[in-house]
């Protein structure tokens, strides 16, 4: 899909150089997030496992944010182990962390540093209610809200393994009615579908 992207005050090869700027943010920042979940439950997984091992023959098989799945050996049973039941020992995952180490890893090196900024302030909302600095409006960096748009809207539209992706035309429908809110007005235009699909 090639949807133009036409932004007051460039030219279009300055527009289409932000365009794949955006889009090369978007998969660092998916594939930051894909290794640091898949690091956390490794890290929960081993820390859970010698831990319960201590006191149960018990295999941890799976972790989420809301606890973990064990089985225990020796009977067969399976159950989940709520984080809520767990010491104050336990390992905190931290969801939102995510812009932040994308910040920190794209901001290593050097060609992409002054990009960091854009990362960190991707998931920021207009209405200040984003994270992780909670900023408003025009304090939200440009290429960042650019990002949120494009990156909402190839979300919406891709298929995923639980729902099949939106039409075009309804996922615009979709960022208008968060326009003002979740995304800025004036950017909504970069995602409308110029031509059938």
């Amino acid at each position: 899909m090639t949807v133009p992207l036409e932004l007051p005050g460039l030219t279009p090869e300055e527009a289409e150089r932000m365009k794949v700027l955006g889009e090369t943010i978007s998969q660092a920042e998916r594939r930051a997030m894909e290794a640091e979940r898949e690091t956390v439950d490794r890290y929960v997984a081993a820390y859970l496992s010698t831990r319960v091992g201590d006191v149960l023959s018990t295999r941890i098989t799976g972790v989420q944010p809301f606890g973990f799945f064990a089985t225990v050996e020796d009977l067969g049973g399976d159950g989940l182990v709520p984080v809520s039941t767990l010491g104050a020992e336990y390992f905190r995952y931290e969801d939102r962390a995510h812009t932040l180490i994308g910040e920190r890893i794209i901001g290593s090196s050097p060609g992409l540093a002054p990009v960091a900024a854009m990362v960190r302030s991707s998931h920021e909302r207009w209405d200040g209610r984003g994270y992780p600095d909670r900023l408003t409006g025009d304090e939200i960096p440009l290429g960042a809200r650019i990002v949120a748009v494009c990156d909402a809207f190839d979300a919406m539209t891709k298929d995923r393994s639980y729902r099949a992706g939106m039409d075009p035309e309804a996922a615009v429908a979709e960022l208008r009615r968060c326009a003002g809110s979740q995304f800025d007005l004036s950017l909504i235009h970069i995602s409308e579908p110029t031509r059938p699909y």
